[in-house]
């Protein structure tokens, strides 16, 4: 079972579909995470002894490395790591440390042509030359956001990374609440356009997530006090909404793609705990 971590809601990129701080004239919430909170949190991750895999999360997390590194190096034994960063930070530390503990950096890098609107205050040439050089020592997964302004390029953005740059593993995300009846149909048209023209040797070679492997889990907090967060991801249980329902669509045209039978929409033994 995955776990997420919020080391901190501060952030150096202000992104227009922000999760931290998105109400308009909110105030920045300032949390930075402690090593006694640190410790607390794992404390109560390993009483559970069912986390295979602990995700920091920011903000962005290598506004503070030491922070990371402090997760690392006292935590290595006992979790796999995934770091979400969003790439603009980089050092001769963090280089180092991320070719020591071998995480799954998974980097916001969104559709070329918009990205720099999304991700206002990004220079998208050096995250991406970031992003290169990260993946010679360890893991990368390119996240990619879809909204309304970039849902018509998924396949575009599909190809910019994967076959014209090279990364083996990308997920494309999207902001639900920017969604509606008709963004929905767009979006399931897109995927099919993906998918339907990119060949199946492909599709089978790199990881194209949500739509390779079909995950069945829903978030659910551990803590939560308005700042601090400590979520995990629990295969046993399910939402149902538009995006799953979206998602598995295009599940099953990956699956019908490179002939292997999809698993049901519902599995066997997984609860569904709300109705679309």
């Amino acid at each position: 079972m995955r776990y997420s971590l919020h080391l901190t809601t501060n952030c150096n990129l202000r992104c227009v579909y922000c999760y931290e701080n998105k109400a308009s004239g909110q105030p920045p919430k300032n949390f930075v995470i402690t090593q006694a909170e640190i410790d607390q949190r794992m404390a109560d991750i390993l009483k559970r002894d069912d986390c295979s895999e602990l995700e920091l999360l920011g903000g962005e997390v290598f506004l503070y490395p030491d922070i990371v590194q402090y997760v690392f190096e006292k935590y290595a034994k006992q979790f796999n790591f995934i770091v979400t960063t969003n790439g603009t930070i980089r050092s001769e530390a963090i280089d180092k440390m991320l070719a020591k503990y071998q995480p799954l950096v998974g980097i916001s890098l969104d559709d070329p042509q918009t990205v720099e609107w999304q991700r206002a205050g990004i220079d998208f040439e050096r995250v991406l030359a970031n992003a290169e050089y990260w993946r010679t020592i360890t893991r990368v997964l390119i996240c990619a956001v879809l909204t309304p302004q970039n849902i018509c390029r998924i396949k575009e953005t599909f190809d910019f990374y994967v076959l014209e740059h090279g990364f083996k593993t990308i997920h494309f995300g999207c902001v639900e609440e920017w969604m509606n009846a008709y963004y929905w149909q767009v979006y399931e048209q897109e995927v099919e356009r993906l998918i339907r023209s990119t060949p199946p040797d492909i599709l089978r070679r790199v990881t194209l997530s949500p739509w390779k492997y079909y995950a069945v889990n829903k978030k659910e907090f551990i803590y939560e006090n308005g700042v601090e967060k400590l979520e995990r991801c629990n295969p046993a249980k399910m939402d149902m909404s538009p995006y799953r329902l979206s998602r598995y669509a295009g599940y099953c045209l990956y699956c019908r793609r490179i002939g292997v039978e999809p698993i049901p929409l519902i599995p066997e033994g997984v609860e569904v705990v709300n109705a679309a």
